[in-house]
C-alpha cells in the first residue's frame, strides 16, 4: 500500500466538513483576539502532516502494513487545544472501501533500543548506524536471559580427591 495514497486520504478526513465545524467549535473558545491567529495554526498543523510506512508483518508472516502519521503539535501553542485536536483526529473513522479500516493509536511502539514510539525495538534503525552506543538488536547476553542467575548458591562442595 503506497504512503502517498493513505496521507491523501487522512488529508480528506481532517479537510472534510466534521472536522472544519470542530476546528470551528475549537476557535469560538478561544479570546476573541486570538481567532485569527489559532485559525492560522490549524492551517499550518493540517498541511504540515506526513505519513511514513512501515512495513510490519501480521499473524502468520502475512504483510500488514503500519503508518505512522506525523503533524507538528508545537504549531499550535495552547496544550489544551492541542490535546483535544489530537484527540479529535484520533477518534475519527478512518475507514474507505479501498484502503480498508484504518485505526488511529497515539504512540503504538515503545522501541526498547533507542524509545522512539514510532517504530518497535525490532525495527529500530540505530543499532546499524557506525558509532551508534547503544543496546544493539538480537537476544540478550546468556547472563542477562530471564530466569537464568550466574551468582554462586552459597553452597560448598568438598573436594572429592582429599
Amino acid at each position: 500500500m503506497d504512503s502517498i495514497l493513505v496521507q491523501d486520504y487522512i488529508y480528506k478526513i481532517w479537510h472534510d466538513e466534521n472536522t472544519a465545524l470542530y476546528f470551528q467549535e475549537v476557535i469560538l473558545t478561544m479570546e476573541e483576539d486570538s481567532h485569527t491567529i489559532t485559525y492560522q495554526a490549524i492551517l499550518s498543523f493540517l498541511e504540515l502532516m506526513w505519513i511514513n510506512c512501515l512495513e510490519t508483518k501480521g499473524p502468520g508472516g502475512a504483510v500488514q502494513p503500519t503508518f505512522n502519521m506525523f503533524a507538528d503539535g508545537s504549531i499550535i501553542d495552547n496544550n489544551h487545544t492541542w490535546s483535544n485536536i489530537r484527540t479529535y483526529l484520533a477518534n475519527r473513522s478512518y475507514h474507505s472501501s479501498r484502503l480498508g479500516q484504518g485505526r488511529a493509536v497515539i504512540a503504538p511502539n515503545h522501541c526498547g533500543l533507542c524509545h522512539s514510539t514510532d517504530h518497535p525495538k525490532g525495527m529500530c534503525p540505530f543499532p546499524m548506524i557506525d558509532g551508534w552506543k547503544g543496546p544493539r538488536k538480537g537476544p540478550p547476553p546468556p547472563s542477562q536471559k530471564k530466569g537464568t542467575n550466574l551468582r554462586p548458591s552459597g553452597r560448598t562442595f568438598p573436594d572429592a580427591h582429599h
